[in-house]
């Protein structure tokens, strides 16, 4: 069950856009509401009971109510920050949460700090919080949907018939919502980014001078020396031969 779908808020007390400073400290004891923050700028540490989670551009925080733990100050941003309760206690531990478009948050959170110092609308904000939350259910129900398809593509990345029929048959989807899903989540498509790992992994062998071009293609799952050569040459600019005496020049 997705920690965001068993929220049931009973108060936001606060919706704020705190600056932080480089080498800024602060050691939280017993924080009074839980709180959730994003980063708009900047990166922030959090530490507790030896566990340490980022807050950065792709990383929402949940504060526990309570809580204790440190806060460190990795690089100069602002960081905007809504303080909730709750009907039920959800955490006692900080909670990282992966996110793929920030932006959306940020602007979302300003819309909720400007209804919210007006004091007009609070049905609106909560309304509006709820949708924040179940935007951030999803990001992690999707992107763990993802995860078995991504560790079959990382296993099995030399095989020359992988396509998204297959991957998506992992995960018991459509092919279209699979790629909708990986572009959304990766910024690529899934073609492109087994491309992408054949073409790392060739760089790899390509520094093993014992192996043929011929054998760096079959070994990366490219069907032919014709096809790897042109692919190699359009994502890193040198043939693999030109790029195999690259490396030999690099090493003199």
């Amino acid at each position: 069950m997705n920690i965001f779908n068993n929220i049931v808020v009973s108060a936001i007390d606060d919706i704020f856009f705190v600056p932080s400073a480089k080498g800024r400290f602060f050691n939280m004891t017993g924080r009074v509401d839980y709180g959730l923050t994003f980063c708009q700028s900047g990166k922030i540490t959090y530490e507790q009971n030896g566990k340490k989670v980022v807050s950065d551009r792709y990383h929402a925080v949940i504060l526990p109510q309570g809580g204790f733990y440190t806060l460190s100050g990795d690089e100069n941003g602002v960081f905007p920050l809504i303080n909730f309760r709750t009907a039920f206690p959800f955490t006692e531990e900080l909670i990282g949460v992966e996110i793929e478009n920030p932006d959306r948050y940020i602007k979302e959170i300003e819309k909720m700090r400007d209804l919210y110092i007006q004091g007009e609308n609070n049905a609106k904000v909560f309304s509006m919080f709820y949708g924040v939350l179940n935007n951030l259910a999803n990001e992690s129900n999707e992107k763990n949907l993802l995860a078995p398809a991504i560790k079959y593509l990382e296993e099995n990345f030399a095989d020359e018939d992988l396509d998204n029929s297959r991957l998506a048959g992992r995960l018991n989807i459509s092919e279209v919502y699979f790629r909708r899903l990986f572009k959304q989540y990766y910024g690529v498509t899934p073609h492109k980014y087994l491309l992408n790992k054949r073409i790392e992994k060739a760089k790899q062998f390509l520094a093993d001078r014992s192996l043929t071009v011929s054998v760096v293609a079959e070994k990366c799952g490219f069907g032919g020396v014709y096809h790897f050569c042109k692919a190699f040459k359009v994502q890193v600019g040198l043939t693999p031969s030109e790029y195999r005496r690259s490396l030999e020049k690099i090493n003199l």
